[in-house]
């Protein structure tokens, strides 16, 4: 069924509407984010608070007035906003290319004639990082054709695309000189391609993990070309570890290292012993020792029990029921949180809960779980008694029994 008729035959029918039809309603209007943004969220909250009070899938459901207003608002307007389109058209319109080595930079715009940067580094300047020098010759450049890039899309040619395709022209620039025109396009798309050896993510982690190492080498006065001496990167590990809290800023600086120099086909000084003896130091030194928690004994709920007894007001009396529930029927505390008064069967021995939804079950079908009264202090048959009489839950009621309390001055 399409939106617009879903959402006419639900405002035909607000006093008595099927929960799945509401369901999916919501669902079509909610996946439209994109197209009509977040209005798509705004007016469909009163309808999932509808949607999560109603007890079952099959049920049907009277509509709040908020919800009712939704469904109107809609109704007038969803053929208004659906128009935004997903395409973005804007292409370039200015094409730029832009190169910077240890003496100087150049770039030239090939939609103007004439339109060509260039110029030599100072002293200071021509000892920076190849990274700085490649986006510094951007913004010179960039500066330089400011009155003719105005008002147009422009798409920039640079080898600064990725601190790996800086490194690959480093280590492979000779092969590509020496390669016939037809196969240079072939070396140029290297980099990109490499990049999907691994996941986006992961690349960026190493990258950033590389850029950091070479900051660090560039401080110190270190000589940052490749491939990186194991003794000089061990001592950066040995750096790293004395601030860091946990292992995982050492094992990004590791395969980081790792990761640039298999895209180089450089040996690693990941591969060196006295770099892995570094690593395995630190992961000894910043580990932190597995805290398992301790399981819940009767001793446990037997202290608890004492202790929240001294008061028995009803906050203390719901905890000490949903511990001893919890306890004894082995629940999780969703399955806990969805029992309702009529899932509630109390014999002369024993008592039944029925479960509507639980983790084990598979097909969704519910189950009886049958909970022994021992009659002692810790009997969860006469602590739920206890604490539905302190409630004043009615017995057929289909309000969940526990929920939140509101404080006031004569207890709960």
């Amino acid at each position: 069924m399409r939106l617009v008729e879903l959402v006419k035959v639900i405002r035909d029918r607000q006093n008595s509407v099927p929960v799945k039809m509401v369901a999916s309603m919501v669902g079509k209007i909610i996946s439209m984010n994109l197209v009509i943004g977040s209005v798509a969220q705004l007016m469909t909250r009163s309808l999932s608070i509808d949607i999560v009070n109603s007890k079952s899938w099959n049920h049907y459901i009277n509509l709040s007035v908020s919800s009712r207003e939704q469904i109107n608002f809609w109704e007038s307007n969803i053929q208004k906003l659906n128009s935004r389109s997903l395409r973005d058209d804007s292409s370039s319109s200015r094409i730029v290319f832009s190169d910077a080595s240890d003496f100087g930079y150049g770039g030239y715009c090939i939609d103007i004639d004439g339109a060509i940067s260039h110029g030599q580094w100072d002293s200071e300047e021509s000892v920076k990082s190849l990274t700085w020098r490649e986006l510094k010759a951007v913004d010179l450049v960039l500066k330089s054709f400011v009155k003719d890039l105005t008002n147009y899309g422009v798409k920039w040619f640079t080898d600064n695309q990725n601190t790996q395709r800086i490194a690959l022209r480093d280590v492979y620039k000779n092969d590509i000189d020496i390669l016939p025109n037809d196969l240079k396009h072939l070396a140029n798309g290297l980099p990109d391609f490499l990049m999907k050896a691994r996941a986006d993510n992961t690349v960026k982690k190493y990258v950033n993990g590389f850029n950091r190492w070479k900051n660090w080498v560039n401080i110190v006065g270190l000589d940052p070309s490749l491939p990186v001496k194991p003794f000089i990167f061990s001592l950066y590990l040995m750096m790293l570890c004395q601030s860091a809290q946990s292992v995982a800023p050492i094992y990004t600086a590791f395969y980081s290292i790792k990761y640039i120099h298999d895209l180089a086909s450089l040996h690693s000084p990941t591969d060196d012993k006295l770099v892995i003896n570094i690593l395995e130091s630190a992961k000894r030194k910043l580990s932190k020792p597995v805290q398992k928690k301790s399981p819940v004994t009767v001793e446990l709920l037997d202290m608890i029990y004492e202790k929240l007894t001294e008061c028995p007001n009803l906050y203390n009396l719901r905890t000490i029921c949903c511990l001893l529930l919890a306890f004894a029927g082995f629940l999780r505390s969703a399955e806990l949180l969805n029992i309702s008064r009529t899932d509630i069967v109390f014999h002369e021995s024993y008592k039944l809960l029925f479960i509507e939804k639980s983790k084990t079950d598979m097909y969704r079908d519910g189950a009886w779980l049958p909970i022994a009264k021992t009659g002692g202090k810790l009997c969860p048959v006469v602590s739920l008694i206890k604490y539905l009489n302190a409630s004043g839950i009615e017995q057929n009621s289909c309000e969940y029994i526990f929920r939140g309390l509101n404080k006031c001055r004569d207890g709960y």
